[in-house]
């Protein structure tokens, strides 16, 4: 929010024009949840004459596109019965670098002013009737000045500003796929933001290295689903879903199952140190014969051999369990088929 009269408790020392008919009045009054805030109050129906009110200069920020949200109420001009009365103002803006407005610049006109709307209200006051406000939001596209001022024309109304309110959206701060998304500031429809991967994820060997991107709506909502390839490093696993990697502790079993052409979690180390001779099973467990490989580098790797014996071909199903100090990368390793007859099983290096 980049201005809010209703949390203002003093002057708004706003500038109104012409300097010596002043007919914008400020004033304290109550909200509609009974907190005191600055209002303006003009009631001119008897003349033609235009009079304007000009807020201080507001600094826009990174933001290109702005909303106004202006809260009102207007009388209704058969209640006044003055052949002046309106029952409609004018929104405008000026945008500049500095805060560089004086009592006679910019001139009190449409150019060097930029027309924004002709506001009417929904709801008029009428002697004895209803008081209901209105509130109207106005969008200011492709801003380019380091700030602006707002301006209110009036001409023959008999209304009340009761607040005045300058923001822009923005998404928040995200977290997903282990990539993080910073605040970003939409300047058009959609806009694409560039993420990185969260702590200790990375983008796995042979994936493409392009940054994580998602996009960011005009109204401040992220859209869809990321773009990421990025994954947990060596050591992390999933935590919070997806939006953070945490450290594995010290020797836990990672138990992962694979298909029979499949094996993914052979680490690169032990990868390399592997032969592509067949390892017959050393011993038995529970749930199939137990294939052992030697320690490499801190990992230890046994392949559990679950066969269903057929006449001509072992099928099987391999659960790779890895001890680690650290989880291995990603890795796929063929898995080559035998003969029922040869009763072994054995691992390519994948190479």
């Amino acid at each position: 929010v980049l201005m809010n009269t209703k949390l203002e408790t003093s002057d708004l020392r706003w500038t109104n024009h012409p300097a010596d008919d002043q007919q914008w009045d400020e004033l304290s009054g109550l909200d509609e949840d009974s907190n005191s805030v600055r209002t303006f109050q003009i009631c001119t129906p008897d003349s033609p004459s235009s009079y304007w009110l000009r807020t201080r200069w507001i600094p826009r920020q990174a933001a290109t596109t702005l909303y106004v949200e202006i809260r009102f109420t207007m009388m209704e001009c058969a209640a006044i019965n003055q052949r002046h009365c309106k029952e409609t103002f004018n929104l405008y803006y000026y945008q500049s670098d500095s805060d560089e407005a004086t009592p006679t610049h910019p001139a009190w006109m449409e150019n060097p002013y930029t027309k924004v709307s002709t506001i009417a209200a929904d709801h008029l006051l009428r002697r004895g009737g209803e008081r209901r406000s209105n509130v109207k939001l106005l969008r200011l596209e492709g801003l380019q000045g380091a700030g602006l001022y707002l301006a209110f024309q009036s001409q023959g109304t008999c209304m009340a500003l009761l607040s005045v309110r300058v923001f822009f959206r923005k998404c928040p701060p995200l977290r997903r796929a282990f990539a993080s998304f910073p605040e970003t500031i939409p300047h058009s429809l959609v806009e694409q933001a560039q993420g990185v991967c969260v702590e200790n994820a990375v983008t796995p060997p042979g994936e493409n290295s392009q940054l994580p991107s998602m996009l960011c709506g005009e109204d401040g909502q992220w859209v869809g689903q990321p773009t990421s390839n990025c994954a947990c490093r060596p050591g992390y696993e999933a935590g919070d879903g997806d939006e953070r990697c945490r450290g594995v502790e010290r020797g836990r079993r990672r138990t992962q199952t694979a298909s029979l052409s499949r094996l993914p979690v052979i680490p690169r180390e032990v990868r390399g140190q592997l032969t592509t001779s067949r390892k017959r099973c050393s011993g038995r467990r529970p749930g199939g014969c137990l294939c052992k490989v030697r320690e490499v580098q801190g990992h230890f790797l046994s392949l559990i051999v679950s066969p269903e014996w057929s006449p001509s071909l072992l099928s099987v199903t391999l659960r790779a369990e890895l001890m680690v100090a650290e989880p291995p990368l990603v890795e796929e390793v063929e898995l080559k088929r035998f003969p029922a007859n040869d009763q072994s099983s054995a691992v390519g290096s994948g190479a």
